[in-house]
């Protein structure tokens, strides 16, 4: 649906290499069988994170950053076994991905909103409430 025929792909690199060398035993082997091998690895704050890619993240991969919907906390126990610690994604921005998601499936730049009618694409994206959600 797109007037140009152009189709740009974005590298994201495993950083397999940030791993501890026994990643793969024990319980956190399930995780590389789990994405199918499609993650990366990316250091925050509070640690080593495996965020699986195959399912995607909760902004469609429409905004500079989006949360992984699998990731986990890697650490090491005393044993120096891998534990896997599943974080919760922020949805909280929703509505407003949605909107956009399905105006992109319709053709539409990234950058519009959808707000429940096909007509609305062309409007610029607004955050909308969820009590005006339900009012519309």
């Amino acid at each position: 649906l797109d007037e140009e025929n152009v189709m740009s792909f974005r590298p994201i690199p495993k950083r397999e290499y940030l791993l501890p060398p026994n990643a793969r035993e024990g319980t956190a082997s399930v995780l590389f069988w789990f994405s199918r091998e499609l993650f990366t690895i990316t250091e925050r704050a509070d640690g080593l994170y495996f965020d699986d890619l195959h399912v995607g993240r909760t902004d469609f991969y429409l905004e500079e950053q989006g949360d992984p919907v699998f990731s986990y906390r890697l650490t090491e126990d005393a044993a120096g076994d891998i534990r896997i610690e599943a974080r919760q994604p922020d949805f909280s921005n929703r509505t407003e991905v949605v909107d956009a998601f399905i105006c992109r499936i319709l053709g539409e730049p990234i950058g519009k909103g959808w707000r429940g009618r096909i007509a609305d694409c062309d409007q610029p994206r607004q955050s909308i409430s969820h009590q005006e959600a339900a009012h519309e």
